[in-house]
């Protein structure tokens, strides 16, 4: 996971095109659910930080929270399929 651009450049420096940015998409309440640190405070301000940064800006597959299980399911399976299929030995 990188949470920022520079992040995600050293990675490409590091990984080169073994590196393979996938971009999850949430609603912001599906995030604060999910947030476990969020799920342990006992009163959560609104405005408290949350677990959010801003998405790649050409991510290799991009996938919606909101879309049915199956369709993201075969979005992964179909993009790691292809990305093994064309990987080259380091």
């Amino acid at each position: 996971m990188t949470s920022t651009e520079a992040e995600r450049r050293l990675a490409a420096d590091l990984l080169g095109e073994r590196l393979h940015l996938i971009h999850i998409r949430a609603p912001e309440p599906v995030r604060h659910a999910r947030d476990a640190v969020r799920a342990y405070r006992t009163n959560p301000a609104p405005d408290a930080p949350e677990l959010s940064w801003p998405g790649p800006e050409q991510p290799a597959l991009a996938l919606d929270t909101t879309a049915p299980l199956n369709t993201t399911a075969n979005a992964l399976y179909t993009f790691a399929a292809t990305a093994l299929a064309n990987a080259t030995s380091p």
